[in-house]
């Protein structure tokens, strides 16, 4: 097996078609079941898929023609998906059990991935936010879950959708619309920041209403990731696009049956250790307490959710 020294997104220990790909296995024939699934890239540049113990080594790593993003589990196969970004058309299905190429997914034509996904609790579809880019819309794309067929196209209630998730009455779906307009034709450029409308948004997945939707705290408030507790709180991630120095709260909290945002008890000096940029938002039920990674700022926050206050504060190297 060839072991690579990854940068960012590394491990760390602690019409629509499928098209074959000559993606490079390596480390197959698992000697035990991954406990940590990753998308990286290693320090020349190239991008693959790592499954990982929970000791950070790496049993497998494929090589994967573009940037991933969030890598999902298939609840009823031994695959795996990882979700193409910045902006990407495609994402890899790869079998973790067998060495054979990956399956490439394509979004279709006029759209490209925002880099999340979920898949239904009966496991046959998949719901993928996207950008239809050509009438500057979001979207949630349900589609088969084995074919990648396009079974319906639900709006997604505002631009820029990326991070989704279910509630815990697994009918309505929640997703952060970041609000920024993007073409693939001007790749990273942020073309409406004077007009940007952020919001969360819950949406019935089975009629595809618009149930309810959240303005994001702030107008240049780009909501981004999220996670969902048993509780049905959505705790929300924020990358900041105003006043670059402005200090303001990156992450905020939905309650259930709230009319606005519940705040967090976080300092400015604390906020501003974050470079007014948060990456991935993860929640742990048992201690009621959030996750939320900033790889510009370095920094690692753990935030109760009972009390709202920063519980620790840890300094990781461009952790995501």
């Amino acid at each position: 097996m060839v072991i690579k020294r990854f940068s960012r997104r590394a491990v760390l220990a602690g019409g629509v078609g499928a098209t074959v790909l000559g993606c490079t296995p390596r480390g197959v024939g698992l000697r035990e079941a991954p406990r940590l699934l990753s998308a990286a890239d290693d320090l020349s540049g190239h991008h693959f898929m790592v499954a990982a113990s929970a000791q950070g080594e790496i049993l497998r790593q494929v090589e994967i023609p573009f940037r991933g993003h969030e890598v999902l589990t298939h609840p009823r196969s031994s695959s795996i998906l990882v979700i193409g970004r910045r902006p990407s058309a495609a994402a890899a299905q790869i079998d973790l059990q067998r060495e054979e190429p990956c399956l490439l997914r394509c979004a279709g034509e006029g759209r490209h991935f925002y880099g999340h996904a979920v898949f239904s609790p009966a496991g046959d579809k998949l719901i993928t936010t996207e950008n239809d880019f050509r009438n500057g819309r979001g979207l949630l794309v349900e589609r088969d879950a084995n074919s990648f067929e396009v079974l319906r196209l639900i709006d997604s209630g505002g631009i820029g959708p990326h991070q989704i998730a279910w509630l815990s009455d697994r009918r309505t779906l929640v997703v952060a619309n970041g609000g920024i307009l993007t073409h693939p034709a001007r790749p990273r450029e942020k073309l409406n920041l004077d007009t940007m409308e952020s919001n969360l948004a819950f949406i019935d997945s089975v009629t595809g209403e618009l149930m309810t939707c959240l303005a994001s705290p702030r107008r240049l408030s780009s909501l981004r990731h999220l996670a969902v507790t048993a509780r049905d709180e959505v705790v929300v991630g924020i990358q900041y696009e105003g006043d670059p120095t402005e200090i303001v709260p990156l992450v905020v909290v939905a309650r259930p049956g709230a009319a606005g945002w519940t705040q967090l008890d976080v300092s400015e000096e604390d906020w501003s250790a974050l470079g007014q940029y948060t990456a991935s938002v993860v929640v742990d039920d048992a201690s009621r307490c959030a996750a939320v990674s900033s790889p510009r700022g370095d920094h690692l926050f753990l935030i109760s959710l009972d009390d709202g206050r920063l519980c620790a504060k840890l300094r990781v190297r461009d952790v995501a």
